[in-house]
């Protein structure tokens, strides 16, 4: 996170640190790529997101440094030393498949426990091996859902603060991202890259969603393996790898005091119960989110990806796939323009059964006052 965007840097260093070795192999950096585009916003005193580059010599190509310190010039004493995170896959297993990084649990006061678990289980339906989330501040009952996912190996959390010291209390966490948005979106892009980061070589995919999002397969499609299959026919001579493939938005909103859509699923089902959706989906490009291709993506967005090898991502048509948002829209005079879309009643049978599983392990109906 530096204090300037756009702008001429010096050459700085990368001082690696191995394990076998007492001296440090000093590399030049080679590359500033800023992960914000300057038009977005561009105030004083904000930290900007940039990934730096440092090409491993080709006698140290095959060891993972211990750790990297960054320094001005090249023999200077270092003052910051950094963790090396290589994470490949353990065992016998191989890359391959999905995982989702969700940028922040922030939801200290409102009790989206019941939520929290419809939303994991559609996760794995839809084919997510693993969660990674970065926690700001959480409600006890959400605490009790996020450590039992832990302890089944599906989610992983890392803590979370803000690059400019910002103290993590609750209250004073919602006023700051309330009162600088600007500073809450750039530090929004540390948690999705670092997942990224540290993911590529264990998925073929990472989706960035929130815990109201949904990357829907729609019609005969059941799963994401079904949208990267189908995207291998878009390839073509002049475009043979993608960064990954992007859906168009389309809201749920609340709907607050309308009769359940179905009597045959409880009320707690937030996701099951809201099937009525904004017309038109959002212009391409507007509100999407991705799976990305660790292959070919270097650098993410909220929404996409900002630097990437070969060619931008697909968009995917939404008559095969889409980005379900369980929110109100920004422009409220879309909230009468509604059609029934109730797809995910696709899963309802096996949604049902796994949440209810998780929820009678938890005692949830007893410990629980549930918030529908």
């Amino acid at each position: 996170m530096i204090n300037q965007i756009e702008e001429k840097f010096n050459t700085n260093y990368c001082q690696f640190w191995f394990e076998s070795q007492k001296e440090p192999v000093i590399v030049p950096i080679t590359e500033y790529l800023v992960v914000w585009i300057k038009g977005w916003g561009n105030k004083f005193n904000h930290l900007y997101p940039h990934m730096l580059t440092c090409i491993l010599p080709e006698e140290k190509a095959s060891e993972a440094p211990r750790s990297i310190s960054i320094v001005n010039k090249e023999c200077d004493k270092a003052t910051n030393h950094l963790k090396v995170i290589y994470e490949p896959p353990l065992g016998k297993r191989k890359k391959g498949g999905f995982a989702v990084c969700v940028k922040g649990f922030m939801f200290p006061f409102a009790d989206i426990s019941a939520r929290l678990v419809e939303w994991m289980e559609m996760m794995r339906i839809l084919g997510a091996q693993e969660v990674i989330a970065y926690s700001l501040a959480v409600h006890p009952n959400a605490t009790k859902v996020i450590d039992y996912y832990k302890k089944k190996g599906f989610l992983r959390v890392y803590p979370y603060s803000y690059a400019r010291g910002e103290p993590v209390f609750a209250n004073f966490q919602r006023y700051i991202m309330k009162e600088d948005y600007l500073n809450m979106i750039l530090n929004e892009m540390f948690p999705y890259n670092d997942c990224f980061y540290r993911n590529i070589y264990k998925y073929d995919y990472v989706a960035g969603i929130d815990i109201d999002e949904v990357i829907m397969p729609l019609g005969n499609w059941t799963s994401w393996y079904d949208i990267v299959e189908y995207g291998e026919k878009f390839k073509s001579p002049n475009c043979k790898t993608f960064a990954g493939i992007c859906f168009r938005n389309t809201y749920y909103p609340k709907y607050e005091g309308q009769p359940p859509y179905s009597t045959d699923i409880p009320s707690y089902f937030y996701m099951l119960q809201h099937v009525k959706r904004i017309e038109k989906h959002m212009p391409s490009g507007f509100a999407t989110k991705c799976l990305h291709n660790t292959k070919y993506a270097l650098t993410l967005h909220n929404h996409y990806s900002l630097d990437y090898l070969g060619c931008r991502d697909l968009d995917m048509n939404t008559t095969d796939a889409q980005l379900q948002h369980y929110r109100e829209p920004d422009d409220k005079n879309t909230l009468n323009l509604t059609i029934m879309d109730p797809n995910i009643w696709r899963f309802k049978d096996n949604l049902i059964k796994r949440t209810m599983r998780v929820f009678e392990d938890l005692d949830f109906f007893k410990d629980t006052e549930i918030e529908n």
